[in-house]
This record gives structure tokens, sequence and C-alpha cells, in this order.
């Protein structure tokens, strides 16, 4: 009588793909070992100088057509590819590269606000230019 014990396979012990852990969403292949495809961060739009300026600085940085900006005048949250050094925020990087205001407005200008409400919820996507 063979005594054969059951194990799982190395599928069933990995977490499954696409699953967002602080704030970076994960690949579990065992080729691409856990390394970030996306990354995902929150701004407050009282940095913005204008929406054309953050999106040439997101262009810049990650390649045009690659990030998608989602929010309202409150927060916006950016999903963008791969994953930056952790000494450096998005936000850091962006007012570095003079794309965003280094100081928050303490009111969003009219002009800003309105190019806001008229893109709506979905305000740069990849693909949209």
């Amino acid at each position: 009588m063979s005594n054969s014990s059951q194990t799982p396979s190395a599928n069933q012990s990995q977490a499954p793909p696409g699953t967002i852990v602080c704030g970076h969403e994960l690949s579990y292949t065992p080729e691409t070992s856990r390394i970030p495809t996306k990354s995902v961060e929150y701004l407050s739009p009282a940095y913005l100088i204008s929406l054309d300026a953050f999106r040439q600085g997101l262009n810049l940085n990650f390649g045009p057509n690659t990030c998608q900006v989602t929010g309202d005048m409150m927060q916006l949250m950016v999903v963008y590819p791969g994953a930056l050094p952790v000494t450096v925020t998005l936000l850091q990087r962006l007012q570095q590269g003079g794309f965003l205001r280094l100081e928050p407005h303490t009111a969003l200008p009219l002009a800003l606000k309105m190019q806001i409400q008229s893109a709506g919820w979905h305000m740069i996507t990849p693909g949209d230019q």
C-alpha cells in the first residue's frame, strides 16, 4: 500500500493575479515574482496648475496614454504603470518637474474648478488624446 500525501499545487498557494496590496497591483506569475505592474496614488487638486500641465507631467514621467486619473474637486486618484522609488512620491516627482504647485491653493481657482467639473469623473484616460 502506497502512502501518498496530497500537496497543493503551486497555483493554489499563490494569491490571485491583480490583487491590490499597499497601493500596488502585484503580478504573482513565477516569471515576474511580485513585481508591481500598477501603482495608485491620491492627490489633492489644490496642487494643480492646470489639467494640461498635469497631463504633460504624467506623459513625460510614464509615457503618453499610460496613466488614468479619476476623481473630482476633492481628490484625484492616479493609476500609473510600475512603481516609483520608495523615497519619491508622485506628488514630489511632478512638483520637481514644475507640473504641480509646491504649495496647495487654499481654494481652487474658478477656471480650474470649471475645467474639472466639465471633464466629469474620468478626466484623463489612456487614449483620450
